[in-house]
């Protein structure tokens, strides 16, 4: 579905909440470098994984229940399986 939108013309910021091991994130930040992708989930070991794995993105250990950026900060937000 997603490989199916034309993000390219997006600009902005974009949160990937609980992002888990980061693959909808990355895969959203190759559709659109033109976006400037942070990415967040409430497990610590996912995260030093994805900031190894996916270094563009800016990467943050938090909960989703309260985020840790200021509000209006993103201009997109995507989550995915967050609540299971």
């Amino acid at each position: 579905f997603l490989d199916s939108i034309d993000f390219s013309s997006l600009q902005g910021t974009a949160l990937d909440a609980g992002a888990g091991p980061g693959i909808l994130g990355s895969f959203l930040a190759k559709k659109n470098p033109n976006l400037k992708w942070s990415a967040c989930d409430i497990s610590e070991e996912m995260v030093q994984y994805c900031k190894l794995s996916y270094p563009k993105i800016d990467w943050k250990v938090a909960d989703v229940r309260e985020m840790p950026y200021p509000d209006n900060s993103f201009d997109f937000l995507f989550n995915s399986m967050v609540l299971i």
